[in-house]
């Protein structure tokens, strides 16, 4: 199945990018050869950012996420994704001072 991000993670393959940085409000960010990339086609805002984590992540990390009151200035949440005919990738999600990244 097709994730939300596959186009952007053939971008990554096809690049031979190190790292892909998708931050909540932000155009995503390939780094290659060390240098940051910018992709203006993607920059989701916050609602889309956890429409985007809603569709990769559990329930019960989603909440996780979501959930602003819990005392926690801090989450993180990795995971394994496997994007059928790309590639597998190890993705970590984080909510720093309430915002997404």
């Amino acid at each position: 199945m097709r994730s939300v991000i596959h186009d952007l993670l053939v971008a990554y393959m096809e690049n031979k990018a190190s790292e892909c940085q998708i931050y909540e409000g932000k155009p995503a960010v390939l780094r290659i050869e060390g240098a940051s990339c910018e992709i203006p086609d993607f920059a989701p805002n916050d609602t889309k950012f956890l429409e985007l984590a809603g569709n990769l992540l559990p329930d019960e990390q989603i909440k996780k996420l979501e959930s602003n009151d819990d005392g926690e200035d801090f989450i993180m949440e990795d995971f394994l994704l496997e994007e059928d005919g790309v590639a597998r990738f190890l993705v970590h999600i984080q909510r720093q001072r309430g915002q997404l990244a």
